[in-house]
């Protein structure tokens, strides 16, 4: 990973007020409208203004109530994974080594930071005068000004997703399952090994230091440094735990939320809806907020009675057509079919409106994967069976090798890999020699290839058995697909790899920081790649890339041909984020 090579020197980010991180800046959103979008919200912060939520491709939405929200002028295109403020300065950070900061109260006057390390910031925190963002790989910054960063080892390789500051310590969590701690930002003790169990989130209250993570875990510290597991109530992922009028709130998938007094003593709170997928919590000495998919933002003053913007619209994850139907699927379990007229009708929900990640058309076989191990099969594209998986990780990807009995293989969270030889009905679990999170999978002439985190790439010629091709330690991949004579995988920061075998793989020169979450084919005359701030990459042989305009500044999550005359494409964000092609990509329209 190219961070890793690097010294722990100074590092400058220089302000440029407005400046995105790649690209033209963002026009200005009307600062006095509603908002009421379907961008993913993975973090928020509360204060003495009300609350601050943070997204997709760069989205900052103010509230004083929880009520009625207002976006604020765009500083960047950059999904903003995590913020934090110190009373005076709000810093969120994301994609690309993005850094926002803004006077509290004022986020119309934020400045974007050029990065000079463009890989994935997760987490950020303010303590003792200084501010400290982690991030992939275990990246660690501080400054104390927001101009000036030096890099410092943190002791993990996993990826920071969040940190917290109290009693005199800095916290961070990681996907690896490893805790470090540290009292001035530049020296890290490890104080919990990594054991594979994904920690999300992170807070500090009056009872000491929370960490939430995979499988409803609640590890608590009255200092950072000694851990208690805590019986939380649920087995959903808990991504994220915030600590505000004596209480606090943990909530995560499925709208898991729970409770605690002391940190100890945990009680399940019902927020509305199963499937609604929740990301982080705030507080004021008002009410508490939870964010997450699809622009849902919940608020309550009581933790019993809760309201406010449960997404009215559908946010699509995923997409795929047979050439002649194109399906989308997304939040609250949706699978919807587009209509000629460019709209969008639900044709079926998955069970417990789990959040679904991908829709694919494999031989005569519909797939569409999601949360808590879903999988559904369709042989029409309207009528969806759900199938016993046998896995609980959240699914986000499937392939097939074609042919008259194909081989269908999924792949998610965990490493998960499951795979069926009759047509999705029974599913078998396969084992994955690095058990990093995989997010997509394709099958081409050398097999199957599967990337995942921190650039993690495996191979198979069966779907059965697996070898790592490599290994991790750089950016982590969101898609590949296979065209003849390649496979093409592309992810954070604008990484775009290709390989002819699946085993050996070459980096092709980035002409974006942004993150690039979906790569297709059409029709071996055009590869297209979509991601953050609605970007559009297109190219004939995957090598030399062009920036296309897509009308569109959603986070474009999924890409697919969509048949007509073999050069149809269409990329989704959301009902109104959809954009479609006609002309190999060359050209695209905004749906509906």
């Amino acid at each position: 990973m190219w961070l890793r090579l690097m010294s722990a020197a100074s590092l400058v980010l220089v302000a440029a007020c407005g400046a995105s991180t790649t690209g033209p800046a963002p026009e200005p959103a009307a600062s006095s409208a509603a908002w009421n979008g379907t961008d993913l919200l993975w973090d928020a912060v509360g204060s003495s203004d009300g609350f601050t939520a943070v997204g997709n491709s760069g989205v900052v939405v103010t509230s004083r109530d929880g009520q009625v929200w207002q976006q604020a002028r765009a500083a960047t295109h950059q999904t903003l994974r995590g913020i934090a403020s110190d009373g005076k300065t709000v810093v969120a950070v994301g994609t690309g080594g993005a850094v926002v900061t803004w006077p509290t109260g004022n986020p119309n006057a934020a400045k974007a930071a050029s990065a000079v390390v463009p890989i994935t910031l997760l987490g950020v925190a303010a303590g003792g005068g200084t501010w400290v963002v982690g991030g992939s790989g275990g990246t660690v910054l501080t400054s104390s000004d927001l101009i000036h960063w030096t890099q410092h080892a943190s002791g993990t390789d996993g990826d920071i997703f969040a940190i917290a500051y109290g009693a005199g310590h800095f916290v961070a969590v990681t996907d690896t399952g490893s805790i470090v701690t540290s009292t001035d930002g530049t020296t890290w003790t490890t104080t919990r090994a990594a054991d594979g169990l994904w920690l999300w989130g992170a807070a500090y209250g009056p009872h000491g230091f929370l960490a939430t993570g995979a499988g409803g875990t609640i590890l608590q510290s009255p200092d950072g440094l000694r851990w208690t597991p805590r019986t939380s109530g649920t087995t959903q992922v808990l991504r994220g735990v915030v600590y505000g009028q004596g209480q606090y709130l943990a909530v995560g998938s499925d709208a898991a939320a729970v409770s605690s007094p002391d940190g100890v003593n945990w009680t399940t709170r019902e927020v509305g809806t199963a499937g609604v997928e929740l990301w982080r919590p705030a507080a004021t000495n008002a009410a508490w907020l939870a964010v997450g998919a699809g622009g849902t933002r919940l608020i309550t003053t009581n933790l019993n009675t809760w309201s406010g913007g449960r997404t009215t619209r559908t946010a699509f994850y995923g997409t795929g057509s047979d050439g002649t139907t194109v399906l989308a699927s997304g939040v609250n379990g949706t699978v919807a079919r587009r209509r000629a007229d460019g709209t969008w009708e639900t044709v079926a929900t998955a069970p417990g409106k789990r959040e679904l990640r991908s829709v694919t058309h494999l031989g005569s076989t519909w797939i569409v994967t999601g949360g808590g191990g879903t999988i559904l099969t369709s042989t029409d594209g309207t009528t969806f069976a759900p199938r016993v998986s046998g896995s609980k990780a959240e699914l986000w990807s499937s392939a097939s090798t074609g042919g008259t009995h194909p081989r269908i293989v999924v792949v998610g969270a965990g490493g998960a890999i499951l795979v069926s030889d009759d047509s999705g009905v029974t599913w078998t679990a396969a084992k994955d020699p690095q058990q990093d999170t995989l997010f997509s999978v394709t099958e081409g002439a050398s097999g199957f290839v599967a990337v995942g985190v921190d650039g993690a790439a495996i191979h198979s010629t069966d779907g059965l058995n697996w070898t790592t091709v490599i290994a991790g330690g750089g950016q982590t991949l969101r898609a590949v697909a296979f065209a003849a004579p390649r496979y093409v995988a592309v992810g954070a920061s604008g990484t775009m790899l290709t390989s002819t075998d699946g085993t050996q793989w070459q980096s092709v020169t980035a002409i974006t920081r942004l993150t690039l979450r979906g790569v297709t084919n059409l029709g071996g005359t055009a590869w297209i790649v979509v991601g953050g701030g609605g970007i559009v990459l297109r190219s004939a042989d995957a090598i030399s890339w062009n920036v296309v305009a897509s009308g569109s500044d959603s986070e474009l999550f999924a890409v697919s041909g969509m048949g007509g005359n073999g050069c149809g494409a269409i990329a989704v964000a959301g009902v109104d984020a959809s954009i479609t092609s006609t002309s190999c990509g060359a050209t695209w329209t905004s749906g509906p």
